[in-house]
């Protein structure tokens, strides 16, 4: 599992729909509109060789790949699927504690709501693995395609939101 510097915020939502912010001791004070408390991180830096956040999701895009062609055509122990699919949830959690480079564009009273919204998506999509994994070890294959299925859903979902259109 690789290691992250973290810069992290602290958020609390009030039932006000404001919001406490704090990091590194300074305090501030924005309008939000949620009744949560969310910690939100607002960028890592790899220890070590640095990987980006395109990095990972190529990474976890391929590993996914494997496995969904594994699953169609056969070709995959049960244990190499287990396998997969628990690389695709560590590569997943690694990519959840990145933020995309779009966030940084935004105007800074945006951003908090921007890495939370990124945040929600990336657990959305880890909590489809982990469906996929109970679906390989109860040994239903066509349950975890359709599964995986989903998860292309999500992709194209969260690239809509936080890839810029190259124009």
């Amino acid at each position: 599992m690789s290691r992250y510097l973290l810069t992290a915020l602290l958020v609390v939502f009030t039932a006000g729909g404001l919001v406490a912010i704090e990091t590194e001791g300074a305090q501030e004070t924005v309008a939000m509109t949620s009744v949560q408390k969310q910690i939100v991180v607002l960028g890592s830096e790899k220890e070590g060789e640095e990987e980006s956040l395109e990095d990972c999701m190529d990474e976890m895009s391929s590993m996914l790949k494997e496995l969904r062609k594994g699953l169609k055509n056969e070709s995959l122990t049960t244990e190499r699927s287990l396998e997969l699919i628990a690389d695709i949830q560590e590569e997943a959690l690694e990519c959840k504690a990145m933020n995309p480079s779009i966030i940084k564009e935004l105007p800074e009273d945006q951003q908090a709501k921007a890495v939370c919204e990124y945040r929600k998506q990336m657990a959305g999509l880890v909590i489809v693995f982990l469906e996929v994994e109970i679906a390989l070890l109860e040994g239903d294959t066509d349950a975890a395609q359709a599964l995986i299925k989903k998860s292309y859903g999500a992709k194209k979902t969260g690239h809509k939101q936080f890839i810029k259109d190259e124009e």
